[in-house]
């Protein structure tokens, strides 16, 4: 039987319900990759998910997803 992976992308996630989100799917055991316009921003939000949820897995990308170039790099 294989095992299943959830994996979530939530974008604006380096602050307020974006980040709570993040926090949350992470707890609940998925890996999590966050975007945000802002790298410093990104940094920061990974840390602290990580402090939050030692389990949890979790990348972050500085990105726009208003940007069409930026969402195809999201998902490659």
């Amino acid at each position: 039987m294989t095992e299943e992976k959830r994996v979530a992308l939530v974008t604006g996630g380096s602050r307020g319900i974006g980040f709570a989100v993040a926090r949350r799917l992470g707890a609940d055991g998925f890996s999590v990759a966050i975007s945000a316009r802002n790298a410093d921003g990104v940094a920061s939000a990974i840390a602290r998910l990580q402090a939050d949820v030692p389990s949890g897995r979790f990348a972050g990308m500085q990105a726009d997803a208003r940007s069409e170039s930026d969402q195809k790099a999201l998902i490659e």
